[in-house]
């Protein structure tokens, strides 16, 4: 078995059972009030977003890349006569969106300019900027974004049969119930049943089963460990100055509190902690005022546009509970480790940061 297969079968095993009851109960208890509570603020605050958010434009467009997880894929085009042109490229995908299969895209900007001079997708020509966000956000949030999770069950599985404590309970909150509502229940905005998701306006067009064979394919599993330090510098935006130092940062804290690193691989640590949580804090600012829609195949309307909003509220914003805060700020008078990490990672961006949590909870 091929490492993208195995990790494709870790990521769907995260099906509740007797032992992991607490777990999900406390999931359940915490965390379904946030979300109701988010849906009905949304909807009621539709009418003002709908009225006042704006178009994407060229800005917007390469603030996204540089800013979220997306810039590990962004490569400085060798030959560029004095200009930082940049590109992202993505070739060989199976995601499924509106029904048709986005197989590529490839993005060409100017750095200097802050301009983008092509986009094309499925070996097409983009010019709408509406289209090209969208293909952009919905292959990041489910295909890409969806890396960071997809090692994440394995992870706490291991933590919880090992009991063990440095880590734990802080580390296990909420993945495996959140996975599991994402990949096998009717309230994942991308569910082919559209009993709910449909009525509550947060559907997202893109088919489950191509999302997880994209999330762990194989060009991630090599790429995420070589290539993406090598492109955080070439980016060189805040966003990525931070992550690529916190990955010492993170290495360090592992080392003076003696993690065991076979069961907390850090790779994966990192992707469950830092990674996550700042790709879903900065994805959230970048689109939380743009009107456009998750169908990537044409510009939008106003119900697209409002699905576009409910989704990002409900499944790009954090979404913390104050009694269930699991943001390392809250919990680094708890435990060492994390008072320790926090520490360190203030000292790099403190905004940054505070938003850093424990494991993956939304």
């Amino acid at each position: 078995m091929g490492r993208g297969a195995d990790l494709r079968n870790a990521f769907y095993d995260c099906r509740p059972t007797l032992a992991l009851l607490p777990n999900f109960l406390a999931f359940w208890i915490l965390q379904t009030p946030c979300y109701l509570l988010t849906w009905l603020y949304t909807l009621l605050t539709l009418p003002f977003a709908l009225a006042t958010y704006h178009k994407p434009d060229d800005t917007d467009i390469i603030a996204y890349v540089e800013g979220t997880s997306i810039a590990s894929l962004a490569r400085v085009v060798p030959g560029s006569r004095g200009k930082r042109l940049m590109c992202v490229e993505v070739k060989g995908a199976s995601l499924t969106v509106s029904g048709r299969v986005l197989e590529s895209w490839t993005l060409l900007y100017d750095k200097d300019e802050n301009r983008v001079i092509t986009f094309t997708r499925n070996g097409a020509d983009v010019t709408s900027r509406e289209q090209i966000y969208a293909t952009l956000h919905v292959y990041h949030v489910t295909a890409f974004h969806g890396k960071s999770h997809a090692g994440s069950n394995r992870l706490v599985k291991t933590l919880l049969a090992a009991n063990y404590r440095p880590l734990l309970p802080e580390a296990a909150y909420g993945t495996l119930p959140l996975n599991w509502h994402l990949l096998y229940t009717v309230f994942s905005p991308a569910a082919a049943n559209r009993a709910v998701n449909g009525p509550m306006l947060y559907g997202m067009p893109v088919e489950i089963e191509s999302l997880v064979t994209d999330a762990c394919d194989e060009i991630f599993l090599h790429q995420h460990q070589t290539a993406a330090p090598c492109a955080f510098s070439a980016v060189n935006s805040r966003f990525t100055r931070f992550l690529f130092a916190s990955r010492g940062a993170l290495r360090a804290a592992m080392e003076r509190h003696v993690i065991d690193r076979e069961l907390v691989p850090f790779e994966t640590f990192w992707l469950h902690t830092v990674m996550h949580s700042l790709d879903h804090y900065c994805t959230h600012k970048l689109t939380q005022n743009l009107l456009f829609p998750l169908d990537t195949w044409r510009d939008g309307d106003a119900y697209q546009y409002a699905r576009r909003i409910m989704f990002g509220e409900m499944f790009v914003a954090p979404l913390l509970n104050v009694f269930a805060d699991n943001r390392i700020r809250a919990l680094r008078a708890r435990k060492p480790f994390w008072g320790d990490l926090y520490r360190a990672l203030s000292g790099l961006d403190r905004e940054y940061a505070d938003q850093v949590t424990a494991s993956i909870m939304y």
